[in-house]
């Protein structure tokens, strides 16, 4: 979800009826909105610095993805779906080595289980840098 200054304004003018306290609540809230959608964006660099796919991203202590598919470039978490097992790319797949589910490269959806896809975030081009959403 995210804020608008409007829907800051709005809240805050409700508020003034209230206490102290519970304006300030108000703000945090809009205060941890606003840092949260902030903190969901990474800039994963030039898209020509990226010519071999996939290519594994590390974000923080998390590992992902990026490919570049039929519906433009994702992120895709390196967690199986399944039960949370690390999943390697093993040249034509990626691979979960705990139960065996093979992924495809381009969008990550299952093929040889069932009906499944790894986790994927957006990731959009910005002035010829790879911006990732992981809201």
């Amino acid at each position: 979800m995210s804020y608008t200054a409007f829907d800051f304004h709005e809240n805050t003018e409700k508020a003034r009826s209230k206490n102290t306290s519970q304006r300030n609540s108000v703000r945090g809230v809009f205060l941890l909105a606003m840092s949260i959608q902030q903190d969901t964006e990474f800039d994963l660099g030039p898209e020509i610095s990226f010519t071999k796919f996939p290519k594994l991203i590390t974000l923080g202590e998390e590992h992902y993805y990026l490919v570049n598919g039929k519906k433009g470039y994702l992120l895709l978490s390196t967690i199986c779906p399944h039960q949370g097992a690390r999943v390697s790319d093993e040249g034509k797949a990626f691979m979960c080595r705990d139960h065996g589910w093979r992924f495809e490269h381009t969008q990550g959806e299952c093929v040889n289980g069932p009906r499944s896809r790894m986790f994927s975030f957006p990731v959009t081009v910005q002035d010829g840098h790879l911006i990732a959403d992981l809201a």
